[in-house]
């Protein structure tokens, strides 16, 4: 069914005398140097998927196989903090690859950082909250928990929130 509405949907462009090609390239917009495209967007789209997928295939994998002789809850802190530090390193080099000047990202981060000092001062706190719940080490995977009448174990804990697995079977997730 897709593949003929990919094809119908090709046969129309060419008959309108606009080729695929010609619409996948046809610039948008510039930013900087660079020319939006349609395929341009695509790129980058599959290439931030990419770095996310690996950044949690890496997560998993260092849980799981590589740092098992660490307890759960140091694991789920190293794990968590390579993999955030990886697809941070990895969107840097993306925006980098398709033409973004970096230089002019950290006068634009900056900027983003006062507004994080004034306007999202309740999220930041929840991830700091997080980030020292996982250093410190004092709550880990595995424990049990009462909270807001809600009892059960720690089934994952993140910088943005913690996921409590209830005792009736269900999971519930709340921020720092």
């Amino acid at each position: 069914m897709f593949l003929v509405t990919t094809v119908d949907l090709c046969m129309h462009l060419y008959l309108w005398q606009l080729p695929l090609d010609r619409f996948l390239q046809t610039p948008w917009f510039k930013i900087g140097k660079e020319s939006v495209t349609l395929t341009w967007l695509l790129q980058i789209t599959l290439a931030f998927l990419g770095v996310v997928i690996f950044s949690r295939l890496l997560k998993h994998f260092l849980k799981e196989r590589l740092l098992t002789r660490l307890d759960q809850g140091n694991r789920e802190a190293v794990a968590v903090l390579i993999s955030y530090s990886t697809a941070v390193l990895g969107l840097i080099i993306l925006l980098q690859m398709f033409g973004f000047d970096v230089a002019t990202l950290t006068v634009i981060l900056g900027t983003l950082g006062i507004g994080i000092g004034f306007g999202l001062q309740e999220m930041t706190k929840h991830l700091v909250s997080g980030l020292v719940l996982l250093l410190e080490g004092k709550l880990q995977v595995g424990d049990y928990v009462e909270f807001d009448g809600l009892s059960g174990y720690i089934k994952e804990i993140s910088i943005r929130s913690t996921l409590i697995h209830t005792f009736d079977g269900g999971v519930c997730g709340g921020s720092q």
